[in-house]
């Protein structure tokens, strides 16, 4: 789940390691709700900090800095208009290096109800799949033969990111229909996250742009919102695995193309064939299939309180 195939690699990630974060944030604001603003701004600033000198292990080093602001423009007739800016980056580290691992818990991630709308919950970014079937092509010699999978996958792991730009631009409008309950929102989002370093540039960075429409209604819990995101954009290339029934169903590498070794065992029932993963780093290069059909470009998500 971390793209890591090679034995040297999982065992810095597998072993028990001491985390320590140290976290300062600052937040000025002159909105007029929490729950649902008309009006005013909210700005906030965060940076997490985890090393050595607060006890963390050596090989968990990282300083995040974040960054979030709001502005929110009432229109009259109970119509408002918002707009959100966020960012975020790892200061002299790289999620992509396994020498300064970064948590997953750490990384930054967008998608979902609260940030781009048109992806679901943080597969913005990066992306790795896990399969449900493989095949092995010839020659059968069950030494080097290569593992290729159905175009299908189980499952999602997103991968985040060490950079993150999020925009948000929402008109809040008052329903025609129970005015005092239901409002209606049309919103484009747009956002990326990345990986600063491996070849990547801010030049080659694409912003995904995802608009919307959101239907909310007011509770004594707070704002309680439908949103329906179009998102006409392809799935990221990235690692596939197949969660193999060998060696404890561990992940993997099954990327088109990769050559993996299969053995032959024998168990009560017969002679059973495995694969087992080279060491190595897993490829990058599994797309999935676009799918052109427009119900499958719509994403759904449901939410309690406003986007921001």
């Amino acid at each position: 789940m971390f793209n890591l195939c090679d034995a040297t690699e999982r065992e810095k990630v597998q072993q028990t390691q001491r985390l320590a974060v140290l976290a300062l944030g600052t937040t000025r604001n002159t909105s007029n709700s929490i729950l649902s603003p008309t009006r005013g701004s909210t700005i906030h600033l965060e940076t997490r900090f985890s090393g050595p000198v607060i006890l963390s292990d050596s090989g968990l080093q990282f300083t995040k800095v974040l960054g979030d602001a709001s502005r929110y423009i009432s229109l009259g007739g109970g119509n408002v208009l918002a707009m959100r800016l966020r960012g975020g980056t790892f200061v002299g580290r790289s999620v992509t290096s396994a020498t300064n691992f970064i948590p997953p818990q750490e990384r930054l991630y967008a998608g979902g109800p609260t940030s781009v709308r048109g992806f679901a919950q943080n597969e913005l970014g990066s992306l790795l799949y896990v399969s449900q079937t493989y095949k092995v092509l010839p020659p059968h010699d069950f030494v080097t033969d290569t593992t290729v999978v159905d175009s299908a996958y189980r499952r999602i792991v997103p991968g985040g990111g060490n950079t993150l730009l999020v925009g948000n631009l929402e008109f809040r409008l008052r329903s025609p229909v129970l005015p005092d309950v239901l409002q209606v929102t049309l919103f484009t989002d747009a956002g990326e996250v990345w990986n600063r370093g491996g070849g990547t540039t801010l030049n080659r960075v694409r912003l995904k742009v995802t608009p919307g429409v959101q239907f909310t209604a007011f509770s004594p819990v707070g704002p309680v919102r439908v949103a329906v995101g179009y998102n006409p954009y392809r799935r990221p290339p990235g690692p596939l695995y197949y969660e193999a029934t060998n060696e404890g169903g561990e992940l993997v590498c099954v990327t088109p193309g990769n050559t993996i070794p299969t053995h032959i065992t024998t168990n009560s029932d017969g002679v059973v064939t495995t694969i087992k993963q080279d060491a190595g780093f897993c490829p990058s290069d599994f797309q999935p299939a676009k799918d052109n059909r427009f119900l499958n470009k719509l994403t759904f998500s449901f939410a309690i309180g406003q986007a921001f």
